[in-house]
C-alpha cells in the first residue's frame, strides 16, 4: 500500500507553484505517490530508486524525475542525501519534454551538465517568488534536452568529495584572481 502525499504537504505557500526540500543522510523510505512533479537530485551517496515496480541504481550526480501518481521509494541506501525540487501539476513547467511520455525516469548527466542544474537549483533556493519559478523553468528546460539523450555518462562523479570540489573550484579559481 503506497503513502499518498498531496501539494500542501510540501508547499508552504498554496498558490507556489515550485518549493525545494533538503534531505542528508536519507534513508529508505516507503513507496508512496504525490500529485506534483518531483526533480531530485542526487548530492551524496547512492542506492535503489523504484518506480511502479522498476528498480535502478542512483549515484552521486544522478537526476531522478517522478511524475504525478507514479509509485516510488528507495532503498538499500548509503550515504544518501538529495535535495527536491517539487512543481505544482498546475504548472506550465508539465508541458516540458522532461515530464513527457518517452523521456527516461532517471538521468545520468555529464558532470558539467550537472553542476550547471545545481547551480539552478541553489537559484531556486535564494530566490522567491516569479524569479524562482522562472530558475524553476530554467532547470526543468535543460533537463528535458537531456532527458531524451543516450544515458550513460561518459566520466561520472566517483564520490561527492568529487562533486563537492567541481561544485567549489569554479570559486576557488575566482577568489585567488582577485
Amino acid at each position: 500500500m503506497a503513502i499518498e502525499y498531496l501539494r500542501s504537504d510540501f508547499f508552504a505557500d498554496t498558490e507556489a507553484e515550485i518549493a525545494i526540500f533538503r534531505r542528508d543522510r536519507g534513508v529508505a523510505c516507503l513507496p508512496h505517490f504525490h500529485d506534483f512533479y518531483e526533480i531530485v537530485f542526487i548530492l551524496g551517496g547512492r542506492g535503489i530508486h523504484v518506480v511502479n515496480g522498476v528498480a535502478s541504481r542512483f549515484n552521486v550526480g544522478d537526476i531522478l524525475v517522478i511524475k504525478p501518481g507514479e509509485v516510488h521509494y528507495y532503498r538499500d541506501v548509503h550515504d544518501f542525501s538529495l535535495a527536491c525540487v517539487v512543481i505544482a501539476p498546475n504548472s506550465v513547467a508539465k508541458t516540458s519534454t522532461l515530464f513527457q511520455d518517452g523521456s527516461r525516469s532517471q538521468l545520468h548527466l555529464k558532470k558539467q551538465v550537472f553542476l550547471d542544474a545545481c547551480d539552478l537549483l541553489h537559484s531556486i533556493e535564494i530566490c522567491a517568488g516569479a524569479k524562482a519559478v522562472q530558475f524553476g523553468f530554467e532547470l526543468v528546460e535543460l533537463l528535458g534536452k537531456e532527458s531524451f539523450k543516450h544515458s550513460s555518462r561518459a566520466e561520472p562523479f566517483t564520490s561527492i568529495s568529487e562533486f563537492a570540489e567541481a561544485r567549489v573550484r569554479p570559486a576557488l579559481q575566482i577568489l585567488e584572481r582577485d
